[in-house]
């Protein structure tokens, strides 16, 4: 829902992009789509929900919105008719079919409460051929009055023919003030805010999903495994290698079995061990490192570890039992 704030003020960060928007609106050449494109988890959809209240506010000022009329009443409401947020169903790679006919539809309306309608599409490569290909033609040709906000972070999936009719704008990842800003407003705790900034290369959006995947966890596995005996490695495998089930992020954005979705989540997991063991190679610079806090390790140690970490990426990629290798890595890892 929509606050009667000032969509702006909740903006981290993007200002280049705002400046380019508001030039647009004041020489009234606003064009009927924008691709905002750029890496996942840095505000992407939060900009573009603040460009579409500034478009359909009936007195927008210099700045921004005016938030008294009723176009940003009913924004701050949440009851807008004018203005659709839509993303694939989670669980689902592309659009469902009624998914789509439920965009269609509201595209055929007439504005309700102005001249003008805004839509936001989430993950918008999602709108493929095969899974809509009416509505696919209609974004690439909008009713007139209608702006789309097509928001992705893998333009290069889109259909060309739709990129094509689009105005791109790309957003860059959160310098560190507002990598910090953003991420202790959803997390108070501020452990490891260098590290998150570093291994999410400035998405908060990612460094949440980083957390999710238990990276914490993990830089404490890999502290406990160092002379750990077998049953101790063992239960640090079940406890932190081995995933259960899927994490939200990958289930929302994915179509796979369980299994398969596990053996990913292995994956990025043994992915994230790899960039800690790295980080303690002795002599590397601290600006080198994802992890500047890690204390450095034996350069034999550190072969010994990538090697084990190669080798169980290799046997889960060859369809090898999920957990025997996960501890088999943990027992190498251990020593």
């Amino acid at each position: 829902m929509i606050s009667s704030a000032s969509p702006w003020d909740r903006l981290v960060g993007h200002a280049a992009q705002r400046r380019i928007w508001l030039a647009m609106r004041a020489s009234g050449q606003l064009p009927h789509a924008l691709l905002l494109t750029g890496a996942p988890g840095i505000g992407k959809r939060t900009w573009a929900l603040a460009a579409a209240q500034d478009l359909l506010c009936h007195a927008p000022g210099v700045a921004g919105p005016c938030g008294r009329c009723p176009s940003c009443r009913a924004l701050a409401q949440g009851t807008h008719p004018d203005l659709l947020e839509a993303a694939p169903e989670r669980g689902h790679r592309e659009l469902r079919v009624e998914d789509a006919a439920r965009i269609l539809d509201w595209l055929a309306l007439t504005p309700a409460l102005g001249e003008r309608k805004a839509l936001v599409l989430d993950q918008a490569d999602a709108a493929s051929r095969n899974a809509a290909p009416s509505l696919l033609k209609t974004l690439e040709e909008p009713p007139a009055g209608t702006h789309l906000f097509l928001v992705t972070a893998r333009p290069q999936a889109m259909v060309s023919t739709l990129v094509s009719r689009c105005r791109r704008l790309f957003f860059s990842p959160l310098d560190r003030e507002g990598f910090r800003k953003v991420l202790r407003a959803q997390r108070a705790d501020s452990t490891l805010e260098e590290t998150l900034y570093r291994l999410s290369r400035g998405s908060p959006g990612e460094s949440l999903d980083l957390l999710e995947r238990g990276v914490l966890d993990l830089r404490g596995a890999l502290g406990g495994l160092a002379g750990a005996p077998r049953a101790k490695a063992l239960a640090l495998a079940a406890e932190v290698l081995v995933p259960a089930k899927p994490t939200s992020r990958q289930a929302a954005a994915q179509e796979a079995t369980p299994l398969e979705l596990r053996r990913q989540e292995a994956l990025a997991r043994l992915q994230i061990l790899a960039s800690l063991l790295r980080d303690r190679l002795p002599g590397l610079p601290a600006e080198a490192r994802l992890n500047p806090d890690l204390p450095p390790s034996s350069p034999g140690d550190v072969a010994r570890g990538a090697r084990a970490l190669r080798e169980t990426v290799d046997a889960i990629q060859g369809n090898a039992d999920l957990t025997l290798a996960l501890e088999c890595c943990a027992i190498s890892l251990a020593g």
